[in-house]
């Protein structure tokens, strides 16, 4: 099975990261649909103190990928 974990902490810059919380606001899904694409390895996450982030990037392609133009890039104003 593909390991869809990010790399090392080491080198990590948290700002181009979010978490689970402020991805369910952004993309109106739920803490269960997040947990489901993570075990079937759709989305690459990195888990830090015990909390899941993703890279802003990723989801933003994951998203697009899946809604196309209706999903605008939500993370473009920070």
């Amino acid at each position: 099975m593909k390991n869809n974990k990010i790399g090392a902490t080491s080198d990590i810059q948290l700002d181009h990261y979010v978490d689970s919380h402020d991805l369910m606001i952004r993309f109106h899904v739920s803490a269960s649909c997040l947990q489901r694409l993570r075990s079937q390895g759709k989305i690459a996450y990195l888990i830090f103190g015990g909390r899941a982030f993703y890279l802003k990037s990723d989801i933003n392609s994951f998203f697009r990928s899946r809604y196309g133009k209706r999903v605008s890039d939500r993370f473009s104003k920070e």
